[in-house]
């Protein structure tokens, strides 16, 4: 957890407080008031950067799943001109966003945080052995193959405070999970096969330290059967396999290990 040393002032009037009714969550905003040469080093730590350690955000007083997740600094008064570029100032004022996450401690530093939302795939369905009557007699023609909608669902992991990133990471687009894998946050099982990673994007951020951690947006792609299996003839037959002309299975998504070969928070 962040641990806070800059000591530091609350505005009267702070913090308004949100509480959403369809899911329970909590949102609000602290205006601090600090000394703006300590206001940088205030502003790591409630983000969970303090000297190079990385850790959780800090909460919200009294809360223990509303984390810091931005924080705004403004100038207060005038500038002393003393200093010479850049600005300085006497006072700063810290605007601190909070919010209800569901994030997970993963080891060293760092932390993810997990968000599932409904996706799906368009296909056609062959024709062949459909008809418009229960007798048959009326066939579909060739341009009235049927479409249907195969559901999935789009996992992203946002991981934070990582001390290093696989520069290479995006070559692995388009693999699958090699062994089962599981959520943090809700225990969900995925087999193997069953989930495609479909790229993260990767960004760094730097403070009066330096250079310091990388954040990862990582997106799977969740099938209810593996990516390497296919609909032969009905929407209700199981997916099949499909082999080359040496009798292999054949499998355009390669497999790789999300864990231990990518860095992925994910349970395996």
């Amino acid at each position: 957890m962040a641990t806070i040393t800059i000591p530091f002032t609350e505005y009267s009037g702070s913090p308004p407080n949100l509480r959403k009714a369809n899911d329970g969550s909590f949102a609000a905003t602290r205006i601090l008031r600090v000394r703006w040469a300590f206001s940088q080093r205030l502003m790591d730590q409630l983000l969970g950067y303090t000297a190079g350690i990385y850790t959780t955000p800090a909460t919200y007083p009294a809360t223990d799943d509303v984390f810091v997740v931005s924080v705004t600094r403004a100038p207060e008064g005038e500038r002393i001109d003393a200093y010479g570029p850049p600005n300085v100032y006497d006072w700063a004022q810290l605007t601190v966003d909070y919010s209800t996450l569901n994030i997970q401690d993963v080891g060293d530093g760092v932390w993810a945080e997990e968000s599932f939302a409904p996706a799906a795939e368009f296909l056609t369905r062959q024709r062949t052995d459909l008809a418009w009557d229960a007798a048959g007699q009326q066939p579909l023609g060739v341009d009235e193959s049927p479409g249907f909608i195969s559901r999935m669902l789009e996992w992203t992991i946002v991981q934070r405070n990582m001390s290093s990133v696989n520069a290479d990471l995006n070559d692995y687009m388009g693999y699958v999970n090699s062994k089962e894998i599981s959520s943090y946050a809700t225990g969900r099982a995925f087999p193997a096969g069953t989930v495609l990673f479909n790229g993260a994007g990767q960004t760094q951020q730097y403070t009066e330290d330096g250079a310091s951690a990388w954040t990862t947006a990582w997106v799977f792609m969740a099938r209810p059967h593996s990516w390497n299996l296919f609909y032969r003839t009905s929407i209700a037959d199981t997916p099949q396999k499909i082999y080359d002309a040496n009798g292999d299975w054949w499998q355009p998504y390669p497999s790789i290990d999300f864990k231990n070969d990518l860095g992925a928070a994910v349970d395996s």
